[in-house]
């Protein structure tokens, strides 16, 4: 009874953290706009608000390219190679006296990712034998 509460926990907690892998190889990318500072207040009426838009494999954050920058709420992204990605999108507030970043917000903080395989060639060659 005790193996079996073990493995029902274990399966609750892989279950909790698994991510929904999302099959493509372009995907339009949105998020939710961003009107207030880090501090809760207001973005100033004449400040623009402009959106980075990154790509990344799970584990390397660190290496992650840009793909764009827009000032609409969505962005598509195709992928060129196999694997498996996360997004990523930052805003920027650009001022009269420079620019200054958001945290950046990644896809797997909201449990998804996209994965592209290629597709193997169509059969050809069809025929009665």
């Amino acid at each position: 009874m005790k193996r079996l509460l073990i493995v029902v926990l274990l399966a609750l907690a892989i279950l909790a953290y698994s991510q929904d892998i999302i099959d493509t190889n372009s995907v339009v990318f949105a998020w939710d706009s961003v009107t207030t500072l880090i501090d809760g207040s207001d973005i100033p009426s004449g400040d623009i608000v402009e959106y980075e838009v990154y790509y990344a494999y799970p584990d390397q954050r660190d290496n992650s390219t840009l793909v764009g920058r827009t000032n609409e709420l969505q962005y598509t992204v195709t992928f060129a190679g196999e694997g498996i990605y996360i997004l990523g999108v930052r805003a920027v507030r650009i001022t009269d006296m420079g620019e200054v970043y958001s945290v950046m917000a990644w896809s797997d903080e909201y449990d998804w990712m996209v994965r592209y395989l290629k597709a193997p060639s169509k059969p050809s060659g069809l025929g009665v034998r």
